[in-house]
């Protein structure tokens, strides 16, 4: 059935019912059918969930300490001057023993020219650096288990020739 309008030109424009063909019902029917299965798989697989009731759990963590640690140039006594390659941190609490440090030493605009990382299980702890001039270094900087701890460098060199002492 055509059913006929006019339109401002003058002539007629065709409007079809609103019926759907068989054809298009095929159609529509089949998009639908897919969906379902599909969106059936997703919906089912939270099913499989098992659920327990173990309770609410807290965890926390503090910092060991925030006493400030001493670290400086470990101590070997009167050697070639250049490059050393430990430092070592002193003044290290009970409470931190056992706790992963790592340790960052700088230059006086903040670049670093050494890294370490150590355990430390007694109140002096030598960590083993990449290689550094400590007559550069200015600043030391601790983590302690991730936390950070004030620390302080406090080494001095002594140069003399070519033989360096650091305490």
């Amino acid at each position: 059935m055509t059913v006929t309008k006019s339109v401002a030109a003058g002539r007629a424009a065709p409007v079809r019912d609103r019926v759907l063909r068989p054809r298009h019902r095929l159609s529509i029917l089949a998009v639908a059918v897919a969906l379902v299965a599909v969106g059936g798989i997703g919906i089912a697989s939270a099913a499989n969930l098992t659920v327990t009731s173990a309770g609410l759990v807290v965890y926390s963590a503090a910092r060991c300490s925030s006493a400030t640690l001493s670290v400086h140039v470990d101590p070997t006594g009167w050697s070639l001057a250049g490059n050393k390659s430990a430092i070592q941190i002193t003044n290290v609490p009970a409470e931190c023993f056992t706790k992963p440090f790592q340790v960052a030493i700088t230059d006086g605009a903040g670049t670093a020219i050494a890294t370490g990382n150590a355990t430390c299980s007694t109140a002096t702890c030598s960590i083993s650096t990449s290689s550094y001039d400590p007559t550069s270094a200015a600043h030391a900087y601790v983590l302690a288990d991730t936390w950070g701890i004030p620390a302080s460098w406090d080494s001095t060199c002594t140069v003399i020739w070519f033989l360096m002492d650091c305490t």
